[in-house]
């Protein structure tokens, strides 16, 4: 019944009989419903096709991880804002959510470890890995996706070396 509605008006369940002119003031309060946000993760296949998978998050959650798809006949290269990929998701830097948003997966249809894209890991993609490295060879996300055997994000001897063991223990 006041302004700043400190004193609430409740009627009492037998009714109530106005005498005289009342004015009653409204304090609206966010829904719960409100405080939650959906991310929508789109996971296109090879047949062309996509799953989507949601998660709720509290609305204001900082998002700093999301999960890594893996496919041994193919590259996750990274999660994109757009189904373009044209703007990368930079997991590390930390994300506000505070309206719903997708993520798009965007892939490589190469084996990790293919450098060469011949759609075979061989020690041509060792040599071609040291030789980018040694280089300082900048490469695209692409290719920096397929080189980097260890999921660390950089390019270094720890890639040559899981790439080797992978051969190895594939050839023997």
């Amino acid at each position: 019944t006041d302004r700043e509605c400190t004193k609430q008006f409740v009627i009492p369940a037998d009714g109530y009989v106005m005498t005289d002119n009342l004015t009653l003031y409204a304090k609206w309060t966010e829904s719960a419903q409100n405080d939650k946000v959906t991310v929508s993760y789109v996971i296109p296949q090879k047949d062309g096709s996509s799953i989507t998978n949601h998660s709720t998050l509290k609305r204001g959650t900082m998002l700093t991880s999301v999960g890594i798809c893996y496919d041994t006949t193919r590259t996750f290269v990274g999660w994109y804002f757009d189904e373009q990929y044209t703007i990368p998701f930079n997991v590390g830097s930390g994300y506000k959510v505070d309206e719903d948003l997708t993520l798009y997966a965007k892939w490589v249809n190469y084996p990790v470890g293919d450098v060469n894209k011949d759609n075979k890991v061989n020690n041509v993609d060792v040599f071609l890995l040291q030789w980018n490295i040694l280089n300082n060879k900048v490469m695209s996300t692409d290719d920096t996706a397929l080189a980097d055997t260890n999921y660390d994000g950089k390019l270094d001897r720890f890639d040559v070396h899981a790439l080797n063991v992978f051969i190895s223990e594939r050839d023997n």
